[in-house]
């Protein structure tokens, strides 16, 4: 999990937390978005170790 993006839905409803199974790499099996192995914009490569949190309704 550390290389690795997801997105979770909360339903107020019902109190429940899910994975978003639309967010995810085109073809990929799985939720979410691997950062592993990437060439970046400034040229580097290599993990991305995503952090943060966001909000939003």
């Amino acid at each position: 999990m550390k290389t690795r993006v997801l997105l979770a839905r909360f339903d107020r409803t019902r109190g429940t937390l899910t994975l978003d199974e639309r967010f995810r790499a085109p073809g990929s099996t799985e939720p979410g978005f691997r950062m592993e192995n990437t060439t970046w914009p400034h040229g580097g490569s290599g993990a991305g170790v995503p952090h943060g949190a966001v909000f939003s309704r």
